[in-house]
Order: structure tokens, then C-alpha cells, then sequence
């Protein structure tokens, strides 16, 4: 599994889709509302510098942690459930940890 970095749009895409998707619908506008600002979401993503797994080309995770150890947002495709995405996102986090408290 390669891991890459991108930017914003595709990200609010993959978020909003996400929550559509699997989410109970009267949970699901406080987290995915229809009129979502994509700038600010594009900021907020670029400020969180997240983790992301591609496989074949496609964006199949993304989480990060914060230098406090809060997990803002961690996220499996449901394509690509169950094929070690979201371990090897756990992975990526305890590491960021253990370097940033040694």
C-alpha cells in the first residue's frame, strides 16, 4: 500500500460521500451538511496534514492525529473495508506518536 498526501476538493468529496453513505440520516447533517463550505473544509484539511492510503489510484483512507494525540478524523472507503486500510492508519498515527513523545 503507497502512502500519499493530497489536497482538498477530493477530500471534501470523499468526506461528504462517506457520510452520505453510512450515516443515519438524522445524524448526518451536522457532519456532512449540503451547503459545506469547500474552502474552509480545504483549509481545515490542509491544517490537519492527514495521512492518506492510495491504493491503485484511489484515495482508500485518511486520518491524522494532532501533536496532542487528538485524532481529528480517521476514514476507511467502504471500498476498501476490511484490507488493512484503517491498521495501517493506526500504524501511521502510533508511530507520529512515539516519534513526537521521544
Amino acid at each position: 500500500m503507497g502512502m500519499k498526501y493530497r489536497y482538498s476538493e477530493f477530500f471534501s468529496h470523499l468526506y461528504i460521500r462517506s457520510h452520505h453513505t453510512t450515516t443515519h440520516v438524522n445524524k448526518l447533517m451536522p457532519w456532512a451538511p449540503a451547503d459545506i463550505d469547500l474552502e474552509r473544509w480545504a483549509n481545515h484539511i490542509k491544517e490537519l496534514q492527514p495521512f492518506v492510503v492510495e491504493l491503485d489510484g484511489e484515495i482508500a483512507g485518511y486520518a491524522d492525529v494532532q501533536p496532542n494525540g487528538y485524532i481529528d478524523h480517521f476514514f476507511v472507503s467502504g471500498t476498501y473495508s476490511r484490507q488493512g486500510v484503517g491498521t495501517l492508519l493506526m500504524n501511521c498515527i502510533h508511530e507520529e506518536a512515539r516519534q513526537a513523545w521521544n
